[in-house]
């Protein structure tokens, strides 16, 4: 079975090396590996280059730089492997990895198979397992993905394409994400189709992908997409809820307690960026504007939050800008001082 590994990069010379060494020290070795330079300023591509002159199942492509969700579809399209893995170059992979997901799919006759990550310091020191959602494989079929769509409306832990292997079958391969290639729910928006065209899902309850912390890569700045592209993707989760007939009334109501915390995020970056006051009171009332909004303020999810999530949405709902100003400012600010 050849699988085909995609790894997009971009200015990450310091962690590519490790990125690619494990991979190419896996056990289970038919593979390809296809590494997309997407535009990069540092040495990057030339590490790349490299590894592909000593090691045929590298591949390399240069291109400009538009961004992790068109170079990961840019790879798809030029890869060859019944099954397709995604990781990304600054993170790494166990060694048994490869090894296990085949013989997961071997097993199972998988179309997906998920897998749980841990979290590794800057340096690759073992900090953390992911939580597990499910027992170890745990396969779900049409009788039983609703479970998976349960966890989906509450939560992000299944979000991670990177943490999945797929049958390319069930790829949608030729879908354009170009409108959507600045977001920050990509990993959301992939996966979806691969949960609704899976025949058999498998989920391992085991950390193979070691997800790199960095300094500086989380940022409390503000984008306008992130509102209105969560916003889409949250759409289509409702979209496969209601075509799956999944759309029971206990999913629902996870669905917009999830959608009310994800307001309060967008409130919290909002509020801690550098726009000034009316350009904040500009976005405050696009986010209001939502229709998913309007519904889920109309259902009280905000009732299932936290006391400072719950105050943070009582404040954006009612319109008082001004305490949500301050309520963000001492919060949060708090929080990040002494966290």
């Amino acid at each position: 079975m050849l699988f085909s590994i995609l790894v997009p990069v971009y200015n990450i010379e310091n962690f590519l090396s490790d990125c690619i060494e494990s991979v190419i020290r896996q056990s289970y070795t038919n593979f390809e590996l296809l590494l997309v330079n997407d535009g990069s300023t540092d040495s990057s591509g030339s590490i790349c280059d490299d590894y592909a002159n000593k090691d045929t199942r590298i591949k390399v492509f240069h291109k400009q730089n538009e961004g992790l969700i068109l170079a990961r579809r840019y790879a798809i399209k030029r890869s060859k492997g019944q099954f397709i893995l995604f990781l990304d170059s600054d993170d790494m992979w166990t060694q048994g990895l490869l090894q296990m997901v085949y013989d997961t799919i071997h097993e199972h006759s998988a179309d997906l198979v998920m897998y749980k990550y841990a979290r590794v310091s800057e340096k690759g020191k073992y900090l953390s397992d992911q939580p597990g959602v499910f027992p170890d494989q745990s396969v779900f079929t049409p009788e039983n993905k609703i479970r998976i769509f349960s966890e989906i409306v509450k939560g992000s832990e299944l979000n991670n394409i990177w943490a999945k292997a797929v049958r390319r079958e069930i790829i949608d391969i030729d879908a354009d994400y170009t409108e959507r290639r600045k977001t920050n729910v990509e990993d959301l928006l992939q996966s979806l189709p691969l949960f609704k065209n899976a025949s058999k899902i498998v989920y391992r309850d085991k950390a193979c992908y070691l997800y790199r912390q960095r300094r500086g890569s989380v940022t409390n700045s503000f984008d306008p997409r992130y509102i209105t592209n969560a916003d889409y993707v949250r759409h289509k989760v409702y979209d496969c809820l209601c075509e799956l007939d999944y759309d029971t009334p206990s999913n629902l109501k996870e669905f917009f307690i999830w959608y009310c915390k994800i307001s309060v995020n967008h409130v919290i970056r909002l509020m801690s960026s550098s726009l000034s006051y009316d350009e904040k009171k500009k976005y405050l009332e696009v986010i209001r504007n939502l229709d998913f909004f309007r519904r889920a303020t109309a259902m009280n999810c905000h009732r299932h939050l936290s006391f400072r999530s719950a105050v943070i949405y009582f404040l954006l709902k009612t319109r008082r800008d001004k305490a949500l100003q301050y309520a963000v400012r001492i919060m949060y600010g708090i929080r990040r001082r002494f966290s």
